[in-house]
């Protein structure tokens, strides 16, 4: 449950801290909901970071040590919900939507989304793969692999 937290404070904290010049010079260069997912950057304290940081290390290890010590390579959906129309999406919605990758930018592991298939509405489904940190080679040959033997990635949703 913490895990979670950890990647938001992490993630929200640094793109502020990436984007806060701009986003005083040039505000009307941002979305609103862009704008305001940036502005939550502030409400985390410095502590807060840093225990982040702490608790990504932990994670770290732990996945380390009970995933890629065992296997070279991991399968996940690439969301736990399929996905929204742009009429649907807020920031809750967004932010569940990265439930999974979430992890994996917390970890620092390469991962990669392909696309896997289309929901009944002819919406996208995305296949994630992750594999051992500075193994990126394995994660896209696995990924060009399975894009040669689907076509998934050739099709496009209808607009």
């Amino acid at each position: 449950a913490e895990a979670p937290s950890a990647v938001i404070a992490i993630m929200l904290s640094e793109a502020l801290t990436y984007h806060q010049r701009w986003l005083a010079e040039r505000p009307q260069d941002y979305g609103d909901d862009v704008r305001g997912r940036l502005e939550m950057g502030l409400l985390y304290p410095a502590v807060s970071y840093v225990q982040a940081q702490r608790l990504r290390s932990l994670v770290v290890d732990e996945w380390r040590e009970k995933v890629f010590d065992r296997v070279d390579l991991l399968a996940t959906p690439t969301t736990p919900v399929p996905a929204m129309s742009l009429e649907e999406g807020d920031l809750q919605a967004t932010l569940t939507l990265g439930r999974f990758t979430g992890t994996f930018n917390l970890t620092g592991v390469p991962a990669i989304s392909i696309p896997c298939g289309f929901t009944g509405a002819g919406l996208p489904i995305g296949l994630q793969l992750a594999g051992r940190w500075f193994d990126e080679g394995t994660v896209l040959r696995a990924a060009h692999a399975y894009q040669q033997a689907t076509d998934w990635h050739t099709r496009a949703p209808p607009l």
